[in-house]
Order: C-alpha cells, then sequence, then structure tokens
C-alpha cells in the first residue's frame, strides 16, 4: 500500500505506557441527584431485574492514578511531526481524557511531568496556556465543519476545590443552575431550545445524535487543588438540515453564555 508513491508501514513512533499493577476502579459515583450525576446522566444503575431491563451503575477507574506514556521516534522523524505530536498532548493536558464521558469532566488527566521536568501549573498559568493555544486557531473566522478550535472557541475556569470529585460536582450545580436560569429567559432552552446542548434530547429527537459544544475537565493544579474548566468549541451543528440554523453565533448564544465573560480569550 502506498500513499504519494511512498510506501505505508510502522508509525512515525513507538508508544509504551506504564502503570500501576492494579489499578482500583469505582463503580458507585457519581449518584443521582447531585451536580456530578446531572454531568453523568446515564452512568447510574438504572432499571428493575424483574423486567430484565436493570442497567447495572458503570465502573470507572478511580481518580488519583497515575500512569506513564514513552514516546520512541524513529530516526529521521521530522522535527515538525515531532512538535505537532507534543502539541497534542499539551492539548490533552489542558482539556482532555479518558473514557466514554471525557467531554462531562470524567477521566480528566494532568500532565504532571514531561521529559523529567515539572509540568503542572497554578491556576494563572494553566488559564494562560489554555488561551494561548485558543490563539493559535483565532485566524479561523468560519464555524468549522467539525468539531475543532476557531475564533469563536472560549476557555474558562468556573470553579476550584480541594478534592476532584467535589470540584466535578460543583461545575455540574453551575451547569444545571445555568440551564435552569435559562429556562426563564423569552427565549427559553425548553423543549428544542435545548437542542444547540447537544443531542439526543428527551421529547424532541431521541434518534440524532450530536456531542455538546461544551467540554468539561478537571485540572490538577500545582498546590494540590483542582480547578474546573470549560471548553466552548462550537462548529456546524448537525449534517441534516432541519439542524442547521443560518445564525449560528445565535444558535449558540445560551450555550456559550455559560462560559465565564472574563475568560473570553
Amino acid at each position: 500500500m502506498v500513499e504519494n508513491d511512498r510506501p505505508l508501514g510502522q508509525g512515525a513512533f513507538l508508544l509504551r505506557i506504564s502503570q500501576p499493577s492494579r489499578i482500583a476502579t469505582d463503580a458507585t459515583w457519581p449518584t443521582n441527584n447531585t451536580g456530578s450525576g446531572y454531568l453523568g446522566f446515564g452512568l447510574m444503575e438504572s432499571g428493575n431485574p424483574a423486567n430484565n431491563n436493570d442497567q447495572p451503575h458503570r465502573e470507572g477507574i478511580r481518580e488519583g492514578i497515575e500512569f506513564g506514556l514513552e514516546l520512541r521516534f524513529k530516526p529521521g522523524t521530522r522535527s515538525s511531526d515531532m512538535d505537532a505530536l507534543l502539541e497534542t498532548l499539551r492539548a490533552w493536558n489542558l482539556f482532555g481524557g479518558l473514557g466514554s464521558r471525557a467531554r462531562r469532566g470524567f477521566g480528566s488527566v494532568t500532565l504532571v511531568k514531561m521529559n523529567d521536568q515539572e509540568a503542572r501549573l497554578d491556576r494563572i498559568a494553566y488559564e494562560a496556556a489554555a488561551n494561548a493555544m485558543l490563539q493559535t486557531a483565532a485566524e479561523t473566522t468560519d464555524f468549522p465543519s467539525y468539531t475543532a478550535l476557531s475564533r469563536h472557541a472560549r476557555f474558562g475556569i468556573l470553579t476550584t476545590g480541594s478534592e476532584a470529585r467535589m470540584t466535578h460536582n460543583q461545575v455540574g450545580l453551575l451547569y444545571k443552575a445555568h440551564c435552569s436560569q435559562a429556562s426563564t429567559l423569552p427565549n427559553n432552552l425548553r423543549g428544542a431550545a435545548k437542542i444547540p446542548f447537544g443531542l439526543p434530547l428527551q421529547g424532541v429527537d431521541l434518534d440524532s445524535r450530536r456531542a455538546s459544544p461544551l467540554l468539561f475537565h478537571i485540572h490538577a493544579l500545582r498546590d494540590g487543588s483542582f480547578a474546573a474548566a470549560v471548553l466552548y468549541l462550537p462548529a456546524e451543528f448537525h449534517h441534516e438540515r432541519r439542524y442547521q440554523p443560518a445564525d449560528l453565533t445565535a444558535f449558540y448564544r445560551e450555550v456559550a453564555r455559560f462560559v465565564p465573560a472574563e475568560a473570553h480569550p
């Protein structure tokens, strides 16, 4: 197999993961009627065994687990390719996580060391690094056709706390309150007006799927505390014409309003 007249083979780098021999898991968190439960709808136990429709609580890795990534580049790998991969790791550290609910802050990761150098950030440095990365896409003025950085992206730290779960719960409560408050506005979020926050949507559309443009992240700071951050990445909403408004800025207005105004780059 060839691409651009070049044979394809092994990747440009080798990746090795080191981890504890035993990884602690948890199948009790989050719980209903909490901020984390609001963000993790569908993770909790549901149904009735008697009706054969019971759903056990989803299991996840407990917070605090550390693991290592070792990247070894093949001789001759272009420096631009190395830089691109390192930039990807930095973005993952600032905004990302592991697992199926990473967009809701579950499975958040924090880079502790890179090349044996301390990499943890304080709150000011974390916010500055995130906004600096957003600035790299400032010239992309159109809404992307998929979730990606652009001039419309926004980042903000919503709250901080001394424990990861407590901080995640707090940001879930803030998000729930935002949706509740917005529902009282003249252009409220009841029914179909909640579509910009993602699909499927109960009572509106249970078949279509579109991830939320809000990505939550719990970041471990240098002083031992945790920052609850949110990244707003608006894009073209859906391939179906009925979900493609002419004015995407207006369409996403209530979603964008969740990001603190003072945090906009």
